[in-house]
């Protein structure tokens, strides 16, 4: 396959090498390359394998801890190999979502049957009163997080300077851009966006740990405290001309003023400048990198399960006791 190539040059490429020619869509390492996976249809052969899986197991047999197991181990992770590159629609959702809760309460496909529990709570962590299923669109949004943290923490990477030539050096990352075309990365940012809205910001969670401060944004970056210079000191920040200068060039010039346009006059100018002053002068960069983490780790690295169970527990109601399916699994498996 060739992209911006004329068929003339694809044909005698192909019978000069010997190989066969793809055409869009088709299979790549086990992943749809070259198809709308915005489209419900496009995503019929990974919901026609999850529900393959059924008929091999005899389900009236198996106990509901049991296919609480297999749920879980199985089940849940057919489709995390499209989910952790695709924006997955929320009718194939819950398409995935019907299959697993028929499945867990033992009906058939061909058979209708009203449900004798709320299927949130089989989803929502053990912690508040579930059986810490969670659902495929925690899931599918925490793994597609995981390529912004890579792409800031891998920033040197190929793919990561193929995304800055397209987008910009931040990525169009928390920015307002119009995209022309469509594309996996502007998919990643429409869902994240699209999880702000809903009150679940997964950046406020990635902070610059400071090092030698050459690779870190004075005023930008979130490096010392909760809030970045930039929103905490606004006034000093609409002085600065160096609007990017890191922290490294900001503590090594003369003063903290060295790169205004003008000196602070009195007020509460020289007050944000004095109490700027407070918080770095005493400041000693070790020398090392300056490196992301993870706050919502203790290792301080990010774990697509720490998205997830975020993402679940704002979005689905706690329950304070644990179910009845809930004590029942318990005490199958025990």
């Amino acid at each position: 396959m060739g992209i911006g190539v004329n068929t003339s040059t694809i044909e005698s490429a192909a019978n000069l090498i010997g190989c066969a020619i793809l055409h869009p869509p088709f299979n790549y390492l086990g992943v749809k390359v070259g198809c709308n996976m915005n489209r419900i249809s496009s995503w019929d052969e990974v919901i026609s394998k999850v529900s393959s899986r059924l008929s091999k197991w005899k389900l009236k047999s198996l106990s509901i801890g049991g296919r609480l197991t297999l749920l879980k181990s199985v089940l849940t992770s057919i489709p995390l190999y499209h989910m952790s590159i695709y924006r997955v629609p929320l009718g194939v959702l819950q398409k995935l979502e019907s299959v697993r809760k028929n499945f867990f309460n033992g009906i058939d496909g061909s058979v209708r049957k009203s449900s004798w529990f709320n299927w949130n709570k089989a989803l929502a962590s053990k912690k508040n009163g579930g059986l810490g299923v969670s659902s495929f669109f925690a899931h599918n949004r925490a793994l597609l997080f995981k390529w912004v943290w890579r792409f800031f923490t891998d920033d040197s990477s190929l793919w990561s300077s193929f995304i800055k030539a397209l987008f910009g050096s931040h990525g169009a990352l928390g920015n307002s851009v119009q995209f022309h075309r469509r594309s996996v990365w502007r998919d990643i940012i429409h869902a994240l966006k699209s999880l702000k809205d809903k009150g679940i910001d997964l950046f406020q969670f990635i902070r610059k740990k400071i090092g030698n401060g050459e690779n870190t944004s004075f005023w930008g970056d979130i490096w010392l405290g909760d809030i970045a210079f930039k929103d905490r000191f606004k006034r000093l920040y609409a002085l600065e001309e160096s609007k990017s200068i890191s922290v490294a060039a900001k503590l090594g010039q003369s003063s903290l003023y060295h790169s205004f346009r003008r000196q602070p006059r009195g007020g509460i100018e020289l007050e944000l400048l004095n109490l700027l002053r407070s918080e770095v002068d005493a400041l000693v960069l070790p020398n090392m990198d300056d490196r992301w983490s993870w706050s919502l780790e203790g290792s301080r690295s990010f774990s697509v399960k720490s998205s997830r169970v975020l993402i679940d527990d704002i979005l689905m109601s706690n329950a304070n006791v644990p179910t009845y399916v809930e004590r029942k699994c318990s005490y199958e498996m025990d």
